[in-house]
């Protein structure tokens, strides 16, 4: 279960300031897209027409919005709190390498805690036996929870149905994490279980993303990749 609170007003403006003073990550997200991006609130503005915020460009968005008018773009962070809040935002524009976007109308706070999910350096993948067969998966992000990424196929699979169905479990998991830093050691994982909760289809290319929970995860394994993670986080803050 889950209760939603709703931050409006002068609070939204309040919020905004903090993200960007704390450098808070936001997970971006293209209505009707398959873009989703991390970003940071670089500036707060307050104008006659209403109030705005700029974002830190994320990679490929000005193509991926290029056609689009009016933008709609989704917004999930966690807070201070570190509870996880979203909003939808409608409209924005591009003006002198900023992405400016207005406010949204209400910022909702979700009373629940959620894994924040980072993008993977290259590299890092998920691999598992099924059927006989080794089998491997290239992740485009990982959180403490679970991980997503596209299954590696042969040409001859290629349109074929997904391997695995919603709910299906895989066992004795290596996560391969390469670090993408030269002074920072690569990591090899493993969980003990982990079972599908999402596929997604890339229809142009045929082929299937999947998105799984750590069902079992051995404690030191855990403590590998919570400290994986905050890498990450600490590489992006010094790329940006």
């Amino acid at each position: 279960m889950e209760e939603r609170g709703k931050i409006t007003g002068d609070k939204r403006s309040e919020l905004f300031e903090t993200l960007k003073e704390e450098n808070t990550l936001l997970t971006l997200h293209i209505a009707g897209k398959n873009y989703e991006r991390l970003t940071m609130v670089n500036e707060v503005r307050s104008t006659p027409e209403g109030d705005l915020f700029v974002i830190d460009p994320p990679r490929g968005f000005d193509i991926v919005v290029k056609n689009l008018d009016p933008w709609k773009l989704n917004f999930r962070f966690n807070g201070p709190d570190k509870l996880e809040y979203i909003f939808s935002t409608a409209g924005g524009e591009i003006s002198g390498g900023d992405i400016i976007i207005p406010f949204p109308e209400v910022i909702e706070r979700i009373q629940r805690r959620r894994h924040f999910r980072m993008e993977t350096p290259m590299g890092c993948r998920f691999l598992f036996a099924h059927k006989g067969i080794q089998r491997e998966i290239s992740l485009t992000n990982i959180s403490e929870g679970g991980c997503l990424g596209v299954l590696t196929r042969l040409k001859k699979e290629m349109g074929e149905k997904p391997l695995l169905k919603m709910g299906d479990s895989v066992h004795q998991v290596d996560l391969i994490l390469p670090s993408g830093d030269e002074g920072v050691a690569d990591r090899k994982i493993q969980v003990k279980k982990a079972t599908v909760r999402r596929i997604e289809q890339e229809a142009e290319k045929g082929l299937h993303k999947f998105a799984f929970e750590f069902i079992d995860l051995p404690r030191k394994d855990k403590t590998s990749l919570t400290q994986f993670i905050y890498h990450l986080q600490r590489l992006f803050l010094r790329r940006r």
